[in-house]
């Protein structure tokens, strides 16, 4: 298997930054790597179903040949994808968790005032004002469970698919997603969102919304509460650490949009409007301010601009595959 030089730079990326990470928090970073080696043991073969769901594509005339070849040819790129996001993940949440003993919560009022000027008002109170309802268990199905099956999945057949030069471009955008929006950007915007305003800045500016939310029946008082007594607590859990600015949810979701939208029109449309929902979900649910969105969309549009020129060489692995089948 031919080893290209985007592989192994992007390799020594994640293991700086996963270096890093356990610098700042040593005792943080090793908790936090048994947990995701605990869970990528459990939902890894899981995660194989959407490659399945997408091996037509790939072969339509044998497409179940096409993916067995597929698999043969990518195991070691897959391999190495699944330790190093172990290795990433605890590196983020390290990093996620020690946001405020690095940079003091400090950017809240500010994002509060600014979200409010430009949409005339805050943008969570003209949602909840339109919601016909049914809104809050769309945020809650889309939000907090699509959204992590979209990531992995899509990031995992982009690992399946590393000889191609469409899919090494992805994996780096993805890799400085994190790094600049979920680490750089956050820690220098340093900030909690508005569903925990009020328990870092003692105001009730956000009051109407928790009410909002506690009426609706909604998950997020659970989920907000869990990463509160964390986050009291000091410790390294699951999905823990508190951060508003940017949003790496919208983040990921829109770099998922132009990565879809690079294999055709209608992928592109279902990736930009999962997007969009995310993104009305983020500022719905109080997780985020509308802006944390926007300057995501911004970024990660910048990041991707600029990785068509890291990416290796074109192999052009499935067409390889088509003709080996054929």
């Amino acid at each position: 298997m031919r080893r290209l030089g985007a592989g192994r730079t992007l390799v020594f990326c994640a293991l700086i930054y996963s270096a890093a990470a356990f610098a700042v928090a040593p005792w943080d970073y090793l908790a936090l790597a048994k947990v995701y080696l605990h869970h990528f043991g459990f939902f890894v073969p899981a995660l194989a179903l959407p490659l399945l769901v997408a091996a037509p594509f790939l072969d339509r005339r044998r497409p179940f040949s096409g993916m067995v070849e597929l698999m043969r040819r990518s195991a070691g790129p897959l391999a190495t994808f699944i330790v190093l996001s172990i290795l990433f993940l605890a590196g983020f949440t390290t990093f996620k968790l020690n946001i405020p003993h690095l940079v003091p919560f400090y950017a809240d009022p500010m994002l509060a005032t600014l979200d409010e000027w430009i949409h005339a008002g805050p943008p969570w109170a003209r949602l909840h004002a339109i919601d016909p309802g049914w809104f809050t268990t769309l945020t809650e199905l889309v939000y907090m469970t699509l959204w992590f099956f979209q990531w992995f999945a899509v990031a995992l057949f982009a690992a399946f698919n590393w000889h191609d030069r469409r899919h090494q471009r992805y994996l780096w955008a993805l890799a400085l997603t994190i790094i600049i929006v979920g680490t750089v950007l956050a820690t220098a915007f340093s900030s909690v969102g508005p569903v925990f305003y009020g328990d870092f800045f003692d105001d009730g500016r956000f009051a109407g919304l928790t009410s909002l939310l506690d009426q609706k029946n909604s998950l997020v008082p659970y989920y907000s509460g869990y990463l509160l007594e964390n986050f009291r607590n000091g410790t390294p859990a699951l999905g823990t650490g508190i951060s508003a600015m940017p949003s790496v949810h919208v983040a990921v979701a829109t770099l998922n949009a132009l990565y879809l939208s690079s294999f055709g029109r209608w992928q592109g449309v279902v990736g930009w409007t999962f997007a969009l929902l995310i993104l009305l979900c983020s500022v719905y649910t109080g997780w985020h301010y509308a802006l944390d969105g926007y300057l995501s969309m911004l970024v990660v549009g910048v990041i991707w601009r600029r990785t068509r020129f890291l990416a290796g060489r074109p192999v052009q692995a499935l067409s390889s595959i088509s003709q080996s089948s054929g």
